[in-house]
């Protein structure tokens, strides 16, 4: 995906629903997204172009430079670019590790 004024965004997975009224794109199984040198896999992310969000779910790991991160969901406002990051059940927490 090319982000006006970002960096390209490769997203690959086993399944890729989409959607050519909305634009809207369900990717299941596998998912890999890459972006810069962050990696993101999961194995679900939902894109909804008119709410300009993105949901990745199910699994995810987090990796960039020096940090893994775990958990449930990531919610991502495509347009300001904020993420919410949070685990299904509140009694779980998400994991988080850096190496130096």
């Amino acid at each position: 995906i090319d982000v006006k004024n970002s960096s390209p965004i490769k997203i690959v997975s086993d399944t890729a629903i989409f959607n050519k009224a909305t634009y809207d794109t369900k990717f299941l199984g596998n998912v890999l997204i890459i972006f810069d040198d962050h990696e993101v896999t999961s194995n679900n992310l939902d894109l909804f172009f008119q709410k300009n969000l993105a949901i990745i779910s199910n699994e995810i790991i987090y990796k960039n430079l020096n940090t893994m991160l775990q958990a449930d969901m990531i919610e991502i406002n495509m347009l300001s670019k904020k993420s919410k990051i949070f685990m299904k059940d509140k009694k779980r927490k998400i994991k988080i590790s850096t190496s130096d």
